[in-house]
Formats: C-alpha cells, structure tokens, sequence
C-alpha cells in the first residue's frame, strides 16, 4: 500500500514486530540480526542505527542531505502543462494505460527520482571471546541515548550512543571495568563512492554520490559529502592501519563522528572538520549532558500516563509476546506514544531538512520509495505529532519544504 512509504509509520510497523517497547525504555535481550531492528538516533541531521553486536558492532550512518540530486536541480517540464487535458479524458474514458504512457513521456520531469542514500557504516571489532552474560540493548526516550552492556568473563562492557544536535556530531563511548582491556578495530565505509583514509587517530571519507546517471547538462547532480571520525581514549593506544583505527590497552574509548554535504553550498570538508573541532573542545560529560538537556526542553513538554502495571523489569520483545496472546499493558502503549514523537525530534529540528519518508534513517543505495518527499499523504503523518504534542518547532522544516515549492520556478 502506498500509505506505507511514510517514515514513522514503516518504522512504528517495524518496531511493533519486533517487539522494541517499553516504558521509556526500549530494551532486549540480543544485538540486532538486521536494519529493521537496530536502534535509531539522531540529531535532526546526523543520524545512526545501533546494531549493538558483541565482537562486531554496526552503526549505520545518514546524513540528511546525502541526495543523488542537488537543491538546485531543474527536472521540471514547462510544457508539461499542455497535456493535462489529455491525461484527465484519457483517464475518464478508462484508458489508463494510454494515460499513463503519456504521463510518464510528456508530463514526469526529466530526471527521474533523486534518491536519499546512506553516509555509509561504522564498523567496530573487539576481541572478545569470552561467554557473554546479561546482554542488554535499549534506547533511553527520554535521554535520546542507545546502549549496550554485558558481561564477559570477569569484566563488565558498557557502550553509549547518542547525536547531539547542540554539537552536531554522533559520540559513542566504550568502557570496560577492568583496567586496559578496551582493544577495538575502527573502520569507516560506504557501498559506492567513497574515498577513505586514516591517519594517526582519524579516518576521512568522502566522495561525491550518483545513482547511475547524469543530468541534462551532461553533470553528475549528486551532491559531495565528507565525513571525519576521531578517537580518544582516556589510556591505551590508537593507531592507523590502511583505511581503519587500531586501539589497543584502553579503559575507555570516545569515537566522534562528523559529517557534511555540499547540499547547502556549504564545502562539506571545511564544515565537518570544523564542527568535529569545536565538538572535541567539551569533555564527554559536559557534551553528554547538553545533548540531554537540549532534546529534554522538546521530549518533557508531554507526558501520558494510563495507569497500569509497572513490567520496565520484563525484556520488550517478551512484553509483546504477551500483548499479543492478551495480557493488558498500558505502559506499553505509553511508550509508543513517546517513541513516535523521539522519532520527530531526532528528524526533524528548525533549520534542517524535513523529514524524509523514513525520517533520517535509510540504509543503502536504493531505499524503498527512495526514502524522498511524497506529499500526498506521507510527509503529513510524519507531522501528525508535532502540534498535538507540543512540537510546533518540529514542523518548521516541513513548512520550509511547502513554501519552497509554492516559490519555486514560478516566473
């Protein structure tokens, strides 16, 4: 059904079936098998799906912007106009094919569809090969941070996740209990259209994007990106290998990721770096603590409370397991209430794009529907929560996206 390419209700159905809810705490007992059930976070523009696997954990990228066609691209058809009458008695006549034959020639612009596409994967390795015990993976909706923990042998892992908007960077921490046995492979990569290097404690990617083709003028549209990563650690070492990070004998590990486009005119090098540079003049703590304190002053505006039994100390999945064969659970209910507005406020914030069919968060080359703007119904219920929630702010970028199309090309 074509309601499904809206961003919040594919990823409200994905999450139902595989059983993310609880409280305001979503929480399971595995790392992610697939996309569809990693965890999302994101900062209004920078975004991340946490897979959270033990000896390889991936963070799928996104960067709003990351289009195969740029902000300026004329595809429109001026003559288009001329053949509307024809379509609509096509059309009333009840022949469809015919009309849409014509359609597509005369009436479509020129260039097809732009597609959003991923900044690309993080990928992290540990060596750990000891028995893991009390796994556990959650997003925290009301501080707009993923994490992982676990126990292994003697020693207790613990991994933090979160976009800061107020940064505008994606931190993860690792810790580890036992002094100096963090030792992680660091590597950044993207399918197409990536050039990386390393050096010293930081990885570049950059490239320009396609999807197959030029434009009329004989130019590849798609726009430049380039994304920076660097590595602390409170001990231990970090040095390259080729194009990833070696970290060896550390007791905690700081990864910050950057990243910009060409989309706004903006040279997306000069950009990531320099906001990857101020990012990295906070400590951890005073960054952590204003991500939490920026998303709250949106996510504290609303709260519902039905009643009902506290079940926070039962996995999600399980907790749906049990809705499903009719157990009551109000507090379910309650945090799908809140995920879908954590959703808008990590898509959507004033001065970035609106949010695409699946918000920010969209893996690979070719997403589904292409992952671009649809307004006939789906941008709409995207926003649904935003004024009945008390997120008027989040529905700036949509009205931004409306009044540039009501302006644009009109003579």
């Amino acid at each position: 059904m074509k309601i499904l390419k809206s961003a919040f209700l594919i990823l409200t159905l994905i999450i139902i079936s595989s059983a993310l809810l609880a409280d305001d705490v979503i929480w399971l007992q595995q790392p992610a098998s697939e996309w569809t059930v990693a965890l999302p976070v994101g900062n209004g523009r920078l975004g991340g799906m946490v897979f959270g696997g033990i000896t390889t954990d991936r963070i799928q990228l996104n960067e709003e912007s990351l289009w195969t066609g740029n902000r300026n691209q004329f595809t429109d058809k001026p003559e288009a106009y001329k053949f509307l009458p024809e379509i609509r008695r096509l059309l009333f006549e009840g022949e469809y094919a015919k009309a849409q034959e014509i359609t597509e020639a005369k009436f479509m612009g020129n260039n097809g569809w732009n597609m959003y596409q991923t900044l690309g994967d993080l990928t992290i390795t540990t060596n750990n090969q000891s028995a893991v015990e009390n796994y556990r993976r959650e997003l925290n909706l009301r501080d707009a941070i993923a994490g992982v923990s676990y126990q292994a042998g003697k020693i207790k892992y613990e991994r933090e996740y979160l976009s800061s908007h107020p940064d505008q960077v994606l931190v993860i921490r690792y810790s580890c209990d036992k002094p100096e046995n963090l030792n992680l492979g660091i590597k950044l990569s993207r399918p197409k259209d990536a050039t990386v290097v390393a050096d010293s404690n930081e990885i570049s990617m950059f490239g320009q994007v396609t999807a197959g083709g030029i434009d009329m003028a004989g130019v590849n549209p798609g726009v430049k990106y380039h994304a920076i990563l660097k590595v602390r650690t409170d001990n231990g070492n970090v040095k390259n290998s080729g194009d990833s990070l070696i970290v060896s004998n550390a007791t905690t590990v700081y990864i910050y990721i950057a990243a910009a486009t060409n989309y706004w005119g903006d040279d997306p090098k000069m950009k990531s770096t320099s906001e990857l540079e101020k990012a990295l003049l906070k400590d951890y703590s005073a960054l952590k603590n204003d991500h939490i304190t920026d998303y709250r002053k949106y996510f504290d505006r609303v709260k519902l409370d039905l009643g009902g039994e506290d079940k926070s100390a039962i996995s999600t999945d399980q907790r749906l397991e049990m809705v499903k064969t009719g157990e009551k659970d109000n507090k379910l209910i309650e945090t799908y209430f809140n995920f879908g507005r954590y959703l808008l406020i990590s898509s959507s914030r004033p001065g970035d794009l609106a949010a695409n069919l699946q918000g920010i968060w969209a893996d690979g080359l070719t997403p589904p529907w292409s992952a671009d703007y649809h307004i006939n119904i789906n941008i709409q219920m995207n926003y649904w929560p935003s004024e009945i929630t008390n997120l008027s702010e989040c529905q700036l970028p949509f009205i931004a996206l409306i009044d540039s199309l009501r302006t644009r090309g009109r003579v």
